[in-house]
């Protein structure tokens, strides 16, 4: 017997321990399967989106800034790295005293959360109290970012298409200078 004391195996015959190893095996395998096959995924994306002028790191930028248990974490990394920037003489100092003149409303913040989730198609969940003002702002701009995207993807992914191919985008049957002639 392989198996030493303390293992749940205990007592089992080699056989037995076989089996159970292969079972272990198995799910596992089945786990390195699908990891290998997200992670091709990954980089077909990845790939598609570096053509259409996206790179890799702004996407695994966006991706650990969803996931963050901590946001202003984020936010006081790109505030010591802009800083770093202005320090080396990289980019101004956009503020020059004036430490408010970046400022937006919290409703402005608050609307703008709202529309970027409804682009990326996140849960239509504002985390304010329901139906404060905050609430109604987030949603409304949620509805918003929804219907942004529904409208504008299919003309996205055609010019897209067409830029990536060298062709000219199909026309959508609405006459151009139709405005122009009233």
């Amino acid at each position: 017997m392989t198996n030493g004391k303390g293992h749940n195996s205990m007592g089992m015959s080699e056989t037995d321990f076989s089996v159970l190893k292969a079972h272990h095996f198995r799910l596992r395998l089945t786990q390195e399967f699908k990891k290998r096959e997200a992670a091709d995924a990954i980089k077909s994306i990845n790939q598609k989106a570096k053509a259409e002028g996206i790179t890799a790191k702004e996407l695994n930028h966006l991706i650990e800034t969803h996931f963050a248990e901590d946001k202003q974490t984020m936010v006081d990394k790109n505030e010591r790295e802009r800083k770093n920037l202005v320090f080396m003489g990289i980019i101004p100092d956009q503020f020059q005293g004036d430490l408010l003149s970046d400022r937006v409303t919290g409703e402005q913040l608050i609307d703008a959360k709202g529309f970027s989730a409804g682009l990326r198609n996140l849960d239509r969940v504002s985390g304010y109290d329901a139906g404060s003002a905050d609430d109604k702002t987030w949603l409304a701009a949620f509805d918003r970012g929804q219907k942004t995207f529904l409208e504008r993807i299919a003309d996205v992914l055609k010019q897209s298409e067409a830029a990536r191919t060298n062709e000219e985008p199909e026309a959508d049957g609405e006459d151009p200078f139709a405005d122009a002639a009233e």
